[in-house]
């Protein structure tokens, strides 16, 4: 978004960030802040010019940090605890000199000139102490609001530090806008398949000597992998096949190793609906067969 200033707010939310380093990242729940009247959103960037054959031969432009400036009617004891390291004791709002804001994400949705509205987070930020202003009663109204103000720099993990999506954009998604406000980040919500297996499903001729090795669409959570989620059925009297079982993180792949040689028959691989993906999304209860000789 560039440097920009927006009037009528509306959605106004926050969520604390608990985890940003090189293996994920990790938001608390979503809450609202306040009815918000406007924000100013300022973009800074750091270029530089590359010099070469006596002239400048190339342009280095980086994303330094934004400043966000709200103006809220109100700003609840919590919301002030949330966003600037303070605490409640007692209902009453403590604030000390050791308090350190914690890094936070803000959400928020704004009406463009043509009635659609634009849906933005700015991803990780810490607020600062907003000054405090009274007055007295006057004959005329002068009321005095709380401002905000933040600085934004980018993830540890993947370097975003904003996203937005407009509703009239044609490659908007109507799934992510309705999701906008529940999570920063959008759950997965794609259940994992199993891809092939080896054999393959209704396989003949297999040796006796044969292991069974399922391939799945996405990397899957290594503690649904066992041999009471993922296992062989004889199918002549129904018995389980002993065995033991891995998971190879890098190809996706599990793979089951019997006990012993199987005997000559049909043979039924199962895999239950307790595999799951690493968000916890479960597969659809799976049956592939195959025939040894």
């Amino acid at each position: 978004m560039p440097n920009s200033t927006v009037i009528g707010l509306k959605n106004l939310v926050y969520s604390i960030l608990t985890k940003d380093d090189s293996t994920g990242i990790a938001y608390g729940t979503v809450k609202n802040i306040a009815d918000a009247m406007s924000s100013k959103i300022t973009n800074k960037t750091n270029t530089d010019i590359v010099y070469a054959d006596d002239g400048p031969s190339e342009v280095i432009t980086v994303q330094a940090e934004s400043t966000l400036e709200l103006d809220v009617k109100f700003l609840t004891q919590q919301v002030q605890a949330d966003l600037l390291g303070h605490s409640v004791v007692g209902g009453a709002l403590i604030r000390k000199q050791t308090d350190m804001p914690p890094y936070a994400a803000i959400g928020f949705k704004t009406k463009k000139s043509n009635n659609k509205y634009r849906y933005v987070w700015l991803l990780k930020g810490k607020f600062e102490v907003p000054d405090q202003e009274s007055q007295t009663l006057e004959a005329k109204a002068n009321m005095k609001y709380p401002k905000l103000k933040g600085t934004f720099i980018k993830r540890a993990y993947d370097d975003e530090w904003e996203k937005e999506t407009d509703e009239d954009d044609p490659g908007a998604n109507p799934t992510t806008i309705a999701n906008w406000f529940s999570a920063v980040e959008n759950p997965d919500v794609t259940i994992p398949s199993i891809a092939s297996t080896v054999p393959a499903n209704n396989a003949t001729g297999v040796a006796e000597n044969t292991s069974f090795v399922w391939t799945f669409s996405e990397a899957m959570d290594p503690n649904t992998i066992t041999t009471n989620t993922l296992y062989l059925i004889k199918d002549t009297d129904g018995s389980i096949v002993p065995g033991t079982i891995t998971y190879n993180v890098g190809t996706m792949t599990a793979t089951f190793v019997p006990s012993g040689s199987l005997t000559t028959g049909k043979y039924i691989a199962v895999a239950t609906a307790d595999v799951a993906d690493l968000d916890g999304i479960h597969i659809v209860p799976t049956n592939k067969e195959f025939t040894t000789v």
